[in-house]
């Protein structure tokens, strides 16, 4: 573990950058290589104890694919990354370069996660504590980060792919010799994407991944064509298992994806029948309410909607040799700031045995662990399955960004311009931007609020990092409106036009930003010629 560091910290002073010279050098700060999990851990402890047994330190780092694991709270690690840019720059003549410092040479100034593990680890246990009966399948567009996924996979989490790639991330993982005893199993995967190419279908089927959505008559049809072809070729491959998506109303959600998927109510009669004709087997029903919603109470409608759907499964059909469906995916959407987790999962749970009330839940951990097919008194059990797509729930608080300032712009005021004209703020300009890890910004409508991690190359403890500081230590504790801008030449490369950040804030100084573990490091580019921001790994206080 990092050496003791002042808690709560110390006034700050001139000689604040001593009070982190240890961490450079602590022999507590080792690193390891993370190569695989333990597939039973039930605590970060358990979780960091697993990988240590399994792997040596530091020299086995260059022999796997896999960035080294430090201990230690993020806040500490950024700023000692940010003081090994600080001395670089300054020229000072400090040895930064022990067994976990990143010494290939580079630019010391980069902008740089971190990412606490321990967080990932916390949101787990916060959805087995709120909702054990529903299985995550963890989204993995919002952040495909080998070490969240590894971690994940360890706890027990199922995942949500959408393509080919994802699939193969996934299996990468799932397949690992280490885990393949207890968690190689393809019913962990869900392959959600109602409309998707028919050789990503072929694939998923190929490799055993069986579960998967649609929301209309064609895709079945598509489905079907696939699989027959493969059923010729290889009489032994698995039958898709297919869960119908219905439209919701997702309008308080800032992305709204119904416009764009989601059967109506109306259609489902006509999809359903189709299905029967194509002799495809139907299991279940999902939705999803939306990313970003507002409204934690609206999982109810959507699931007494799923509901009718389930009876429409056995109803629609003359004959009574419908559906009999067994599984329920209630998307994803959950936010893990405040209490809208918990406010939703207790609207999930009442709502859930209001409609399913002669239902039992069933899980699956690792290999299908099915329940008996009759209750103790002799009445066929009917078994549920519900499944849950988080994203951001679990990856959101568990990032933070440290962006470098390379240049500002301060307006000059003209000797004609009028008293009452309004003049334009400082701009400032960092390594980053909607191009890399700000691409949130556009593609996930967030809003990233910027905070002060050096002044005048005086780096600031945590406690007085937030920009309405009053206690910059040896400046001024004023602070002024200002813009923060990316590095490229678009001008639609604004991270933010009112920010509130030190007036001594300077080129060399460091801008640091929360919460930015979810659709940012997965969408970032190379556009003109930036870039992509590193990570660097905690599992946090120990």
């Amino acid at each position: 573990m990092l050496s003791p560091l002042p808690s709560p910290f110390s006034e700050p002073s001139s000689g604040f950058l001593s009070q982190y010279s240890s961490a450079f050098t602590s022999e507590a700060s080792s690193v390891v290589a993370t190569d695989a999990l333990g597939p039973s851990c039930t605590s970060i402890e358990e979780y960091v104890k697993a990988i240590r047994g399994k792997v040596s330190p530091v020299a086995s780092a260059t022999q796997i694919d896999l960035p080294p694991l430090l201990q230690g709270l993020s806040d500490v690690h950024i700023r000692r990354e940010v003081m090994k840019a600080v001395h670089s720059l300054s020229g000072h003549a400090v040895d930064v370069c022990d067994e976990d410092a990143d010494c290939d040479g580079g630019d010391s100034s980069k902008a740089f996660f971190v990412a606490d593990l321990s967080e990932v680890f916390k949101m787990q246990q916060r959805w087995m504590t709120c909702l054990p009966e529903i299985e995550p399948h963890y989204a993995i567009k919002c952040n495909p980060d080998p070490m969240v996924l590894r971690l994940l996979a360890s706890l027990g989490v199922g995942f949500d792919c959408a393509s080919k790639s994802e699939i193969d991330t996934v299996l990468d993982v799932l397949q690992d010799e280490l885990y393949a005893s207890a968690t190689a199993n393809t019913d962990r995967i869900i392959f959600a994407n109602p409309c998707k190419p028919a050789t990503f279908i072929s694939h998923a089927l190929k490799t055993g991944v069986r579960t998967m959505t649609f929301d209309n008559a064609d895709e079945l049809h598509k489905i079907a064509r696939v699989y027959r072809k493969l059923q010729a070729q290889q009489s032994s491959i698995v039958s898709p298992q297919l869960v119908l998506r219905i439209v919701t109303d997702d309008s308080k959600a800032l992305c709204q994806l119904s416009a764009k998927y989601g059967a109506s109510l109306e259609s489902v009669p006509h999809v359903l029948r189709t299905a029967k004709s194509l002799d495809l087997n139907v299991i279940g029903v999902s939705f999803h309410v939306g990313s970003g919603t507002s409204d934690p109470t609206v999982y109810a409608a959507e699931i007494r909607r799923a509901r009718q759907v389930f009876d429409m499964g056995k109803s629609v059909f003359e004959d009574g040799e419908g559906y009999e469906m067994s599984l329920l995916d209630i998307g994803g959407g959950f936010d893990a700031d405040g209490t809208f987790f918990e406010i939703a999962a207790k609207t999930i749970k009442s709502t859930l045995a209001e409609c399913f009330p002669e239902w039992e839940y069933e899980r699956v951990r690792g290999p299908r662990e099915m329940a008996p097919s009759v209750a103790s008194d002799g009445a066929p059990r009917k078994l549920l399955r519900i499944i849950a797509e988080p994203g951001r729930f679990f990856v959101s608080r568990a990032f933070k960004l440290a962006c470098n300032v390379i240049a500002m712009r301060v307006p000059v005021p003209t000797e004609n311009e009028a008293t009452d004209v309004e003049r334009p703020n400082v701009m400032y300009y960092i390594n980053d931007g909607v191009y890399g890890a700000f691409n949130c910004i556009m593609f996930d409508h967030q809003m990233p609020t910027p905070y002060a991690l050096t002044v005048r190359g005086e780096v600031l403890p945590p406690s007085l990092s937030l920009s309405n500081t009053t206690a910059v230590p040896t400046q001024s504790a004023a602070t002024h409106t200002c813009s923060v801008w990316g590095p490229t030449c678009d001008s639609l490369d604004c991270i933010t036009r009112a920010a509130e950040l030190p007036k001594d804030l300077r080129v060399g100084d460091w801008l640091g930003f929360d919460n930015m573990g979810a659709y940012t490091v997965c969408a970032a580019s190379r556009f003109n010629g930036f870039d992509v921001s590193r990570v660097i790994y905690t599992t946090g206080e120990r």
